[in-house]
């Protein structure tokens, strides 16, 4: 039937063809025209009658909506009928659609609501002139509603000025019918690789030596000068130059002014003249632009003298703080080439909705935003750190004017909200020197909640709000404080931010020291070893164990043993076979596990830490990670969402180095055997501000009614016992042994040893 309809297709065209060429052949001689035609008409009709065809009858389930031809098609004649029969039917069939589309058809409240009713007695007038325009006051006035909202927001007219010939370029591309802005550029990546994932490929092979290596670290701050100072200080070395950037508003003059005393005198701190300052707000291009600026400013450009001596440039904030000492640090960095370059951006390129993208410009210190942004073409977006480790050779790129796709996208970003995160890392994938790139820049930070989840609306900071959807909002870094010591110890970054010295200036003192005496290595529960996680409960009926599901979404507990393996009573107070569960989704790996304090591995017995007198006040924190050699020994343990409440389910996650990552055992405060998260003190005051009582720390439950191994709050005596306690919370399942598989690991594992 194939052949046939292909046939029938064919012939029709070349009937087509013929016909097209018979009618101008027509016009210039008619008899030849005439005679040609029919040429081709014998040809085909020949072909026809040549030809031998196998026509089959429908299948009786199918409903045919023509009746079947009552003889079998023989000459051209009768396939031109059966093309016709055919191209009604869908013809038919088209306008079903349509119709059926159009019934249902309804617009979208927003929709409705867009549209301005004009009445008749306004456009009755055939003066166009008069009638255009008492019309377009009434189509205007949502527009005059919005610029009278972005108004309300400025101090000078300049910036009214800017945003009203922003503003201007949408509605003049309406009414000149021409693009809207940025619809018809079209951008042209300079990287010469075909693959996302660049790896580093193109990037020379010889390392430096780390004493070698001249790291110019840019700084930026707005306030706290004597924050920045003790920065400096730490990382002050042989090969290390400094440009510091103060934000350009009134408000850090004073910050300008402190710094440029102290370091009055220091041939390799320099702080940034008045001419290179940029006003920098929360997710404006000033960002950036104080980026570029300090760059300039170490290249030379606009001042007398030479470019200063480096090879690698490291972006920070005067709220980072080193994790490691300086001799770290250079050895850290020169495991890569001078040419490489350090910076964490998402694998997946950002494809943002119509609906979240949009025009922004900055002025008066305020980010406003103007109408929706078209997404670039030719290119992919990305999302990434600013806070960076990078060559000279890309330093130099992305102020030198020598890539156009850089100058391009300068004034393509600059309307960009949160552009540090696009901007560096956009280009960065588009050069031609994305094959030199490292995916990490060594920086651990952590961040708070969404704004919109914070405060209550009314309270929220307007500048982290800047969606037309106000439950859309953006979110800083969190603050670290004391009790963040054992996760930063584990991140194993050499910077991490941010910190506060009026929040807790404590916790500089304790990095210091630990820089000093150097980090001890972290310790693997059972040598590293797989182990099962058991309920302690069950160990009286049918022993139930901690276990992932094969994409690892969801966290269960099932049975231990399959039947005809069970273990006799006591088998916990030893250990197991890896023939007894040589399933590994019911298999772990506990560590590493930070060294503030010790754990105590007693077989049987739940796991005892230290919590009284170390640093962190909450003793050693560890990961749960996958079993080793399976999938999931890559994913750690988490809260989905990083959700603080409890209730929250548990799934395996890439290993972030987050608070929701790291696991303590039973203390004092908590149930003996227990498996907790400890959420972080600064974010417990944060939702006291909101009238939220929020756990101190979060169980690791297994005897919930569902399917999902869920978060209880599960600490008495403790400010979490204020929480009210919803009827799906339970009380059981809350303590587990850990019990050591044998056979999983090099090394012969202690018991009873205290790590």
């Amino acid at each position: 039937m194939r052949s046939h309809r292909a046939i029938v297709v064919l012939i029709v065209a070349l009937l087509t063809i013929s016909s097209v060429a018979a009618f101008w052949k027509t016009k210039e001689n008619p008899k030849e025209a005439t005679a040609a035609a029919e040429a081709v008409q014998d040809a085909v009709d020949e072909a026809l009658k040549s030809a031998t065809f196998k026509t089959t009858k429908p299948e009786a389930t199918k409903i045919t909506t023509t009746t079947p031809p009552k003889t079998e098609p023989k000459t051209s004649k009768d396939y031109r009928r059966l093309a016709k029969e055919t191209k009604n039917v869908k013809d038919k069939m088209s306008n079903d659609r349509d119709k059926k589309k159009k019934v249902n058809y309804t617009q979208t409240d927003e929709q409705v609501a867009a549209r301005v009713e004009i009445p008749l007695d306004v456009v009755k007038s055939a003066d166009a002139e008069v009638t255009s325009r008492d019309a377009f006051k009434l189509m205007s006035e949502s527009l005059v509603n919005r610029m009278e909202t972005l108004f309300s927001n400025t101090k000078t007219a300049e910036c009214r000025q800017k945003i009203a010939e922003a503003m201007s370029e949408y509605v003049n591309a309406i009414g000149g019918e021409t693009a809207l802005p940025w619809t018809q550029h079209n951008f042209k990546s300079e990287c010469p690789r075909k693959s996302k994932d660049h790896s580093n490929a193109d990037a020379s092979k010889e390392y430096p030596k780390p004493e070698d290596l001249k790291i110019l670290y840019l700084v930026m701050t707005h306030d706290k000068p004597e924050q920045t100072i003790r920065l400096i200080s730490k990382l002050e070395d042989v090969g290390h130059t400094f440009v510091i950037h103060v934000d350009a508003k009134p408000s850090s003059d004073s910050t300008q002014t402190a710094l440029k005393e102290h370091y009055a005198d220091h041939p390799l701190v320099h702080v940034l003249p008045q001419a290179y300052r940029v006003s920098v707000s929360w997710g404006a291009f000033g960002v950036v632009e104080s980026t570029l600026s300090a760059i300039k400013y170490a290249f030379g450009y606009g001042r007398p003298g030479p470019s200063f001596d480096f090879n690698k440039v490291v972006n920070v904030a005067s709220t980072s703080y080193p994790m490691k000492s300086n001799q770290a640090i250079r050895e850290e960095i020169a495991k890569h080439s001078l040419d490489s370059s350090y910076m964490e951006i998402r694998p997946s390129p950002n494809r943002p909705s119509v609906n979240s993208w949009h025009y922004y410009l900055e002025c008066d210190d305020v980010v406003h935003r103007i109408y929706r942004l078209a997404k670039p073409t030719g290119i992919e977006m990305y999302v990434g750190s600013q806070w960076f480790m990078v060559s000279r050779e890309f330093a130099e790129m992305l102020v030198d004017g020598s890539s156009r796709f850089v100058q391009e996208y300068l004034d393509y970003g600059s309307h960009v909200v949160v552009a540090d995160e696009n901007f560096f890392a956009t280009v960065m994938k588009n050069s031609r020197l994305c094959g030199k790139h490292v995916n990490k820049n060594h920086l651990h930070v952590q961040f708070d909640d969404w704004e919109n989840n914070r405060k209550k609306e009314g309270e929220r900071d307007p500048s982290k709000c800047l969606q037309p959807n106000p439950n859309h909002c953006g979110r800083s870094p969190t603050t670290m404080t004391v009790d963040y010591i054992p996760v930063l110890e584990l991140s194993d970054a050499l910077f991490a931010r941010k910190f506060n010295y009026d929040v807790d200036s404590e916790i500089l003192d304790m990095i210091d020291r630990k820089r000093a005496e150097g980090y001890k290595d972290p310790v693997h529960l059972f040598d590293g070893g797989d182990v099962l996680i058991v309920m302690k409960e069950s160990l009286g009926d049918v022993p139930m164990c901690l276990t992932r599901a094969k994409d690892g979404k969801k966290i269960r507990v099932t049975r231990c043993f399959n039947e005809g393996k069970e273990k006799e009573a006591g088998w916990e107070k030893t250990s197991v076979q890896l023939s007894d569960v040589p399933e590994p989704l019911k298999r772990w790996s506990v560590g590493p596990c930070s060294t503030d304090g010790n754990i105590t591995l007693i077989p049987g017995e739940c796991v005892e830490t230290t919590k009284e007198g170390t640093s962190s006040g909450i003793g050693p924190t560890c990961r749960i990670q996958g079993a080793n050699g399976h999938a999931h020994k890559s994913k750690c343990l988490d809260v989905e969402g990083e959700r603080m409440t409890p209730g929250g389910d548990f799934l395996m996650y890439s290993c972030t180095g987050r608070w929701n990552q790291y696991f303590s055992f039973g203390t004092p405060s908590t149930r003996d055997c227990s498996i907790h998260l400890n959420v972080p003190s600064h974010l417990i005051k944060t939702k006291s501000d909101m009238d939220i009582v929020q756990p101190a720390h979060l169980c690791v439950n297994g005897g919930h009614d569902s399917t999902r191994v869920k978060t209880v709050n599960c600490v008495e005596g403790d400010v979490a016992s204020k929480v009210e306690v919803k009827s799906d919370w339970y009380e059981k399942g809350n303590d587990w042994l850990i019990v050591m598989v044998e056979g999983t690991s090099p090394n012969k594992a202690g018991h009873g040893e205290e790590l």
